[in-house]
C-alpha cells in the first residue's frame, strides 16, 4: 500500500510540472509593451502571443526549456527558461527586415511617385501605440495581413480589357508612333518563343505598355507617405 501510495505521489508530481506557466512581457528598447509576439516553445506545437499590453502566458512541461520571441520589425530572439517562471524580453528594432519585406516578398514591385487622394482616402498615422497591428495587417507579406486574407481581391482584379478586333489597328500605331515600343516589342518576340507565338499575349503587352492600360491594376491600395 505504501508503495502505490509512493507511486501515485510521484505521478501526482509530474502532472503538477507539467501545468507550470511562465509569464512575462515583452518591450520595446524604450520600455514600450509591444502586442502580438509570437512566443514559442522550440521544439514544440506549444505558443502564445503577446497581448496589447505586452504580456503572455505560456504553459509548459519544463522550466529548462527555450522560448523564440518573434513579431514583424524586431529582431527574433530565443531566450532559455533557466527554471524561470517570469521571463520578460526586450526586442531590438530591424530596419533591415523592413526593408526585405518591400523588395522581396511576393515579388511586389517598390516605386515613389506622386499620387493624388480624394475624399474619402484614410491617412494612418504609424506614430502611434498601434504600429504592430497595423504592420501585422497592412504590410502584404505578414503571415496575417489583410492582403493574404484576401480583403484586396476585387480591387486588385482588373476591371478594363480591350477588344481584339478594336485594338489591333491601335496597336500598330502605337508602335509607329513609339520606336522604343517597337524595338523591345521585337526583342520581346525574339527572346520569348512563347509570346512571339500568341498573337493575344502580343496586344495585351502592348495594351499595358499604353496609356489606356488600368493604371490601379496590381497596385496594393495601401501606400506610405514620405
Amino acid at each position: 500500500m505504501k508503495y502505490l501510495l509512493l507511486v501515485m505521489t510521484l505521478f501526482m508530481a509530474t502532472i503538477t510540472l507539467a501545468q507550470e506557466t511562465v509569464t512575462g512581457k515583452v518591450t520595446d528598447a524604450a520600455g514600450l509593451p509591444i502586442p502580438y509576439v509570437n512566443i514559442q516553445l522550440t521544439g514544440t506545437n506549444k505558443g502564445t502571443i503577446s497581448n496589447k499590453a505586452g504580456k503572455y502566458n505560456l504553459n509548459v512541461s519544463s522550466l529548462f526549456g527555450t522560448l523564440k520571441f518573434s513579431v514583424l520589425g524586431y529582431e527574433t530572439q530565443t531566450v532559455p527558461l533557466k527554471n524561470m517562471l517570469i521571463l520578460d524580453v526586450t526586442l531590438l528594432e530591424s530596419s533591415e527586415q523592413l526593408d526585405e519585406v518591400v523588395l522581396t516578398a511576393l515579388g511586389l514591385k517598390r516605386e515613389t511617385k506622386e499620387l493624388k487622394f480624394y475624399k474619402g482616402d484614410y491617412v494612418i498615422s504609424t506614430n502611434q501605440s498601434g504600429i504592430r497591428y497595423l504592420l501585422e495587417t497592412l504590410e502584404p507579406h505578414a503571415p496575417d495581413s489583410f492582403f493574404n486574407w484576401n480583403f484586396f481581391d476585387t480591387i486588385l482584379q482588373r476591371k478594363e480589357y480591350f477588344s481584339p478586333y478594336v485594338w489591333e489597328d491601335k496597336a500598330k500605331e502605337l508602335l509607329a508612333r513609339n520606336p522604343k515600343f517597337k524595338i523591345d516589342f521585337n526583342l520581346k518576340k525574339t527572346y520569348d518563343s512563347e509570346f512571339a507565338n500568341n498573337w493575344y499575349a502580343q496586344l495585351n503587352w502592348l495594351h499595358q505598355q499604353s496609356e489606356h492600360y488600368e493604371k490601379s491594376h496590381l497596385q496594393y491600395p495601401v501606400f506610405r507617405v514620405r
